[in-house]
């Protein structure tokens, strides 16, 4: 069977622009069918619309569709309480232009963290242009990094915030890295396993109820924390105390997280990459 073209991953704001295609997005029947389910309103619809694969390292076609079922997913079974998303901010790091995934999750003080801020002057208009797609309105300009419209979540309008956070972040290194708020709703990434994720679990920044999301699985190693791999290894034993051959990991990490403060939730949607730490991690924060 032939290979689909793998595509370069879109690295500027301008790029993103000038791929896009104009006029009607396309759904599959099934899409949106669960899209009418999972989403109350004309807004959250919009948005769902709209999201955008720039932030994924697949092709591109699967990685629309991995995004779409993530989201579907999630906002589905999932959410942080309303009252959570209103009160504190949502972070995504790596986001691109993509304001549609955070609005789709519920994000009511959204923070938009990517190197494109910095370095395309474009970045931030392109990003206003989606918001002027999603709802039809034209966005409130606070400052050079931050812009506030309306948006149903479907108790009616409500202000929606975005912060254009400049970085600068580097994957893969632990230099210049975004200082996360002491407590947020919610943690977002999709490219790959940056320290920042991991510095919103290890700080604890999540409140209780909050999610935080990543493409990759949860495993520690790369961030050198020991006592994540030495809880592992405590759970693995509780777990399997004969040496069973095989291991569910999703029981694993259950157990792992747990200690940690977390509930991990094993996700139906599959990452069309393949090999060991493809699937996302979904983690919900317990109770203080």
């Amino acid at each position: 069977m032939e290979q689909p073209e793998q595509k370069i991953i879109l690295e500027t704001a301008s790029a993103v622009r000038s791929s896009e295609n104009e006029g009607e997005v396309f759904l599959s029947p099934e899409e949106e069918k669960r899209m009418n389910e999972v989403f109350a309103t004309e807004d959250l619809r919009n948005a769902f619309k709209h999201l955008v694969v720039t932030t994924t390292t697949y092709y591109l076609d699967s990685a629309i569709q991995y995004k779409r079922d993530l989201v579907l997913e999630i906002a589905g079974n999932y959410l942080p309480p309303s009252g959570v998303l209103r009160e504190y901010p949502s972070v995504y790091i790596a986001s691109g232009v993509d304001v549609a995934l955070p609005l789709c999750l519920g994000a009511r003080k959204i923070v938009m963290v990517d190197k494109a801020f910095q370095d395309d002057p474009e970045a931030r208009d392109i990003v206003i242009d989606r918001i002027i797609t999603i709802t039809s309105q034209q966005p409130t300009i606070i400052s050079d990094h931050e812009v506030s419209f309306l948006f149903d979540f479907g108790d009616d309008k409500e202000e929606v915030r975005v912060l254009f956070e400049e970085g600068p972040y580097l994957p893969y290194r632990r230099e210049n890295k975004y200082a996360m708020p002491s407590k947020v709703a919610m943690v977002i990434q999709f490219l790959g396993q940056l320290t920042e994720i991991y510095d919103a679990l290890l700080k604890k920044s999540v409140v209780a109820g909050g999610l935080l999301l990543s493409d990759r699985n949860p495993d520690m190693r790369d961030n050198q924390d020991f006592d994540f791999e030495r809880q592992k290894d405590e759970a693995i034993g509780e777990l399997y105390p004969e040496n069973a051959q095989a291991w569910d990991f999703d029981e694993i990490y259950k157990r792992t997280f747990q200690k940690r403060g977390y509930q991990y939730i094993p996700l139906k949607s599959k990452s069309p990459e393949e090999g060991l730490g493809a699937d996302s991690t979904l983690l919900k924060r317990l109770e203080q």
